[in-house]
């Protein structure tokens, strides 16, 4: 006479019945993975989102704010923004030297984002500039 398995014996350990076990581990994992994959997706979506978009054009120097017109668009700006000179050194503060001459025009590259304001608008928001040689 053949014997099945009794419960509790050595062979039945961290099984149940019908496998329910297994697949609740099963079912478990894939929730996870799927959780690591939306926020993966998630930042890279964020990240790409917050890449800058460089232009080029000719300001025109105000005596407290700067203008540069591209493709119908204006961009004003406050001068005091990170700002790169014609050699490449990067200053924090301060007005650049291409935009110090009142009245006149200067040709500079940007960069602007998409600002998001509170009540769903948003705006081209210029994050740096630099002096084109």
């Amino acid at each position: 006479m053949e014997r099945g398995n009794v419960a509790g014996s050595g062979e039945d350990k961290g099984r149940t019945v019908g496998g329910i076990g297994n697949r609740r581990r099963v079912a478990v994992m894939v929730a996870v993975v799927v959780a690591i994959v939306m926020v993966i997706s998630f930042q890279l979506g964020a990240r790409q989102s917050q890449r800058p978009n460089i232009l080029t054009g000719n300001a025109i120097i105000g005596a407290s704010v700067a203008t540069v017109v591209v493709d119908g668009w204006a961009y004003g700006f406050v001068p005091d923004l990170i700002w790169f000179s014609s050699d490449g050194v990067q200053h924090s503060h301060g007005r650049p030297e291409c935009l110090t001459e009142v009245g006149s025009t200067a040709p500079i590259q940007f960069a602007w984002v998409a600002a998001p304001g509170p009540d769903g608008e948003s705006w081209r928001q210029v994050t740096w500039l630099k002096c084109a040689a």
